[in-house]
């Protein structure tokens, strides 16, 4: 009985750690996007000004444009990188939260025990 309660005090320190881990995730998951945008942005101002040996504009049109930037970006070594860690963390928040919910949930089932052996 006394490891139940001991790990029922546990729970809430657990609980704002995870709350900790998700905050700090955001943040890095913030930074991968800004950078991934950055990259993207480049990409698609670079492709906007490209011009044809006759001196028009190579892309005239949104398809043309967004296609040759997908392209560039499944290329470029950089973006995959932060895009890869961007969907990292993203995973790493999900599970992060789930942690919580099983926690939360776990709490309540040892109070419910707790109440049940009084």
């Amino acid at each position: 009985m006394e490891a139940f309660k001991v790990e029922m005090e546990e729970i809430p320190s657990e609980i704002y750690k995870n709350r900790d881990e998700i905050l700090t995730l955001l943040s890095k998951k913030e930074e991968y996007s800004e950078k991934c945008d950055e990259i993207e942005t480049k990409i698609r101002m670079d492709i906007s000004t490209i011009k044809n040996v006759e001196g028009k504009l190579a892309y005239t049109n949104d398809i043309a444009r967004n296609a040759e930037a997908e392209y560039r970006l499944s290329k470029h070594a950089e973006y995959i990188k932060h895009d890869k860690l961007r969907h990292d963390t993203t995973i790493s928040i999900k599970m992060a939260k789930n942690k919580i919910e099983f926690l939360q949930n776990k709490l309540r089932v040892f109070e419910i025990l707790a109440r049940m052996n009084e």
